[in-house]
């Protein structure tokens, strides 16, 4: 089984996917995807510096990815020229990745799954739900600023509309034990 989990900046997605690993899921991390194609390939960083100018670039030639942050979240086009050029290679690695252990129940964090339209390639879709209040805690304490949590979150879809999209909730507004159950209960239901 392949299971996409998503939910808004800041809803615990890392948290819950490390759970589901507890119970034998093999994870994948499409942020940390994300940026091993920024890594590793060199056509995807020579069109972000045509598109968004050198200066993306540390002194030491890698990515400045909280210089790119502010530039997409503060700029829908060039968060829609970023994704576009980003998703098909992320996409494709999943799916090699995935094919490597084709026995094997995955998930997939992946937070903008309904943004674009990627539903379809999983067999389950998981939004896990938090209040903002809570979201915006939870990032303030890894390090990110208020200021740019919010502009994460305002260029998201609405909680409300990927909600209605998902095969299963988990609501995230307790602590790590009631978020366990729930993926517990979750998967007995599947009978995996």
């Amino acid at each position: 089984m392949i299971i996409a989990l998503t939910g808004n900046f800041g809803s615990g997605k890392s948290t819950a996917a490390k759970i589901f690993q507890e119970f034998g899921f093999k994870i994948l991390d499409s942020d940390q995807l994300v940026k091993d194609i920024y890594a590793s390939d060199s056509s995807v960083l020579s069109e972000m510096t045509h598109y968004f100018g050198k200066d993306i670039l540390t002194p030491q030639g890698t990515l400045d990815k909280q210089l790119l942050a502010k530039r997409v979240f503060s700029n829908k086009e060039s968060l829609h020229w970023l994704e576009n050029l980003v998703h098909p290679k992320l996409v494709q690695l999943i799916n090699h990745l995935i094919s490597q252990e084709p026995g094997s129940n995955w998930v997939v964090e992946i937070p903008i799954l309904f943004e674009k339209n990627l539903a379809i390639d999983f067999d389950l879709t998981i939004c896990l739900s938090a209040q903002v209040d809570l979201q915006l805690s939870r990032l303030i304490k890894k390090g990110v600023n208020l200021e740019d949590a919010k502009a994460r979150i305002a260029f998201q879809m609405p909680l409300s509309e990927k909600l209605k999209r998902a095969d299963y909730i988990i609501d995230n507004n307790s602590d790590i034990d009631s978020l366990r159950k729930q993926i517990r209960s979750l998967i007995k239901n599947l009978k995996l």
